[in-house]
């Protein structure tokens, strides 16, 4: 969003919540922009209709946005704000860098998926791995315990037998758009020798999406992986070697997911997500905003007795100055929540929307501004299973490889 620093004095703007809508007031509320502000407008009085606003940011600067009308007075009828093109250029490389950034999605939670691996080495002992029943030392569901410990003996690493091109396999359970894939190894021995470590191959549905990455001992590495698919496998180049993962984990988005997305781009030009706490609880979170010490989110209305995912719909529905929605789920003692359970829905602005804090039953939902060229997204979020959407979209960014 454009922050333009004018001198502009909000003389009056009362907001209204109506079934989930945030409205403002008639035309005859109006706003008066000095005429230090030419460049930007050309001075006079400016009323304030249904589809146009001016929102105060916590920084002090006032944003301008949608279509505004001129007072009568100023004999001149309906006209949208024009921002020069230096500015209209730098938002709308600044939209697009969000919806890049959400279609590249988030390391989702692979606890609990299933896994295989061509062996296991039995090594007699219990391992201790994080989150799970002890299970054997290099056993499969260590590279998805949620550690990346790299140490074996404490029991959070894979390990093979010494085979021809030892491979680990993990079934994703649904269809995603993946981005990237990030590989932790053993880190105290690799390879034969333990300091010559194979070259690591990266598979999704039987397709190459990353080939001969090099690693050393005890590297993590974030590897590129532009592919769609459920099935990623995970093998090195080796005559006879031992495979040993310490934690494997993908980034992506689920197909269906970005195709909704996309459709509420096209029937509102927002689109809604949940953003996730940081915590083992992923599901539960508060919103957050990008500056906590001075972040105080603006109520702009709260809609009772109401699902989760109604809560999506009313802020889809809401006014262009909310930002995003907390959800908490109203429960009884010892209920379980469902797809039925209702809470309250609280409309917030003010501040942008970038996260979310733990807090059991509350969800939190950012609305995004979509692109005006949605082609690319659109290619990419259609790509068909087993192929790499890197080659039919310019959205494709190598990832830096991390230490």
């Amino acid at each position: 969003m454009v922050r333009a620093n004018l001198l502009v004095l909000l003389l009056s703007v009362v907001f209204n919540v109506q079934a989930g809508a945030v409205f403002v007031p008639d035309e005859s509320s109006s706003l008066h922009v000095d005429d230090g502000s030419e460049s930007f407008i050309e001075g006079g009085a400016v009323s304030i209709n249904g589809v146009g606003n001016v929102a105060l940011a916590g920084d002090g600067s006032h944003h301008i946005m949608r279509s505004e009308r001129r007072h009568p007075d100023a004999g001149e009828a309906n006209r949208f704000l024009k921002l020069s093109p230096s500015t209209e250029a730098e938002e709308e490389e600044e939209i697009i860098e969000q919806f890049r950034s959400h279609f590249d999605g988030d390391f989702i939670s692979m606890g609990g998926m299933t896994t295989r691996q061509v062996s296991v080495r039995d090594d007699g002992a219990p391992g201790a791995r994080h989150g799970a029943d002890p299970g054997p030392l290099g056993d499969k569901a260590n590279a998805i315990d949620g550690s990346a410990q790299n140490i074996y003996n404490f029991g959070s690493c894979t390990h093979t037998k010494k085979d021809k091109d030892p491979w680990w396999e993990v079934d994703l359970a649904a269809v995603h758009v993946i981005s990237a894939v990030s590989i932790s190894i053993r880190g105290d021995c690799c390879g034969w020798h333990c300091d010559q470590c194979p070259t690591m191959n990266l598979m999704i549905d039987w397709e190459a999406c990353h080939l001969d990455a090099p690693f050393a001992l005890g590297d993590s590495k974030l590897l590129s992986c532009p592919w769609v698919g459920d099935l990623l496998r995970v093998n090195i180049n080796a005559e006879e070697d031992y495979l040993m993962l310490c934690e494997v984990t993908v980034k992506g988005q689920l197909q269906t997911a970005l195709l909704l997305g996309l459709q509420q781009c096209d029937d509102h030009g927002f689109l809604v997500r949940a953003l996730h706490a940081d915590s083992q609880d992923a599901t539960y979170g508060r919103c957050t905003a990008d500056s906590q010490a001075v972040a105080v989110f603006q109520e702009f209305g709260v809609v009772d007795q109401t699902t989760s995912k109604e809560c999506e719909e009313h802020l889809l529905g809401s006014h262009e100055m909310v930002e995003g929605a907390d959800w908490q789920a109203v429960l009884k003692d010892d209920e379980k929540e469902t797809a039925s359970t209702t809470g309250s829905c609280r409309l917030l602005g003010g501040h942008r929307v970038t996260g979310a804090q733990h807090a059991v039953g509350a969800r939190c939902f950012q609305k995004l501004r979509c692109p005006r060229d949605l082609a690319p997204f659109k290619a990419r979020a259609n790509t068909p299973k087993g192929k790499s959407w890197a080659n039919s979209t310019n959205l494709f960014k190598q990832p830096k490889l991390t230490a």
